[in-house]
């Protein structure tokens, strides 16, 4: 067996040469072994320094289309596409029309929201604009129209749409397929975007809007009208929609607010007071 040497040997070693203790092994002095472990702290957390600067950098780039992977079992804790926590839990996609309506469907819409819309109609250089207030909570959906020639409320809950004049007390009554909440907004929904078919479709794009980014659609209606759909990757609601007729803005429709805070329950009684359920 070979020992190290004792305290007396070792003052003949120089101080910066390392004492060798047993076959092969090397001992570090004190000093070198202090100057090691700060040396390497220091690099560990310049190495980090530089990670969180290179993805400072990256942030505003065009953010990755991903889709949950099908294999991937764990509870779903991702909120946004946009946002990529676990890399290794998604698979990669191309956004184009034929791929778009599966993007779209991964988004998640908030339970509780409200929008503040303006609806601009233009025709012959003039310009019309109406305000309207777009409400939804626990499946029930109320819509304020501010139109300057008869401005309207209406109800949605179940398969029944409620209208009235604003101010009125007297209502009617309709089932869902006569009219349809967004129609009556004049804004699609995501869900009817993702259903459309990929062939009216032309382009399908990330485009950065007012700050936030959305996926753009452009598409045919079956009017034969060209629209122009932009989805928010945050809250996955339409936030901007145009139309076009031959070329020309004949519709702009834009959300000037939002908030996703819980909503009062008065926002959806009947204006009798009464519950529409």
């Amino acid at each position: 067996m070979t020992l190290c040497p004792d305290p007396a040997q070792s003052r003949k070693f120089s101080k910066r040469s390392p004492v060798r203790c047993g076959k092969g092994r090397i001992r570090l002095q004190p000093k070198k072994t202090t100057y090691l472990v700060i040396g390497t702290t220091v690099f560990v957390i310049a190495a980090l320094v530089f990670v969180f600067w290179l993805s400072s950098l990256r942030s505003n780039e065009r953010p990755t289309i991903v889709v949950p992977d099908p294999s991937y079992t764990e509870p779903d804790v991702h909120p946004t596409l946009a946002l990529l926590n676990h890399p290794d839990d998604y698979l990669v996609f191309d956004l184009t029309p034929e791929t778009v309506g599966d993007v779209l469907r991964t988004l998640k819409t908030p339970d509780s929201y409200s929008l503040t819309l303006t609806s601009s109609v233009l025709s012959e250089g003039a310009r019309s604009d109406t305000a309207i207030s777009f409400f939804h909570s626990g499946g029930m959906t109320r819509i304020s129209v501010q139109d300057p020639l008869q401005a309207a409320e209406y109800l949605i809950s179940g398969d029944s749409v409620f209208c009235w004049p604003t101010g009125e007390t007297v209502y009617q009554r309709y089932a869902l397929g006569l009219l349809d909440g967004h129609y009556i907004a004049k804004m699609p929904a995501t869900a009817s975007l993702a259903a459309l078919d990929p062939s009216r479709i032309s382009r399908a794009d990330f485009v950065l809007l007012d700050d936030q980014w959305t996926i753009c659609i452009e598409y045919t209606t079956k009017r034969g009208l060209h629209e122009r759909s932009y989805v928010s990757i945050d809250s996955g609601l339409v936030v901007k929609n145009e139309a076009y007729c031959q070329e020309e803005l004949i519709l702009d429709m834009y959300v000037v607010s939002q908030t996703f805070e819980p909503l009062d329950a008065s926002l959806f009684l009947l204006p009798d007071g009464a519950s529409p359920q």
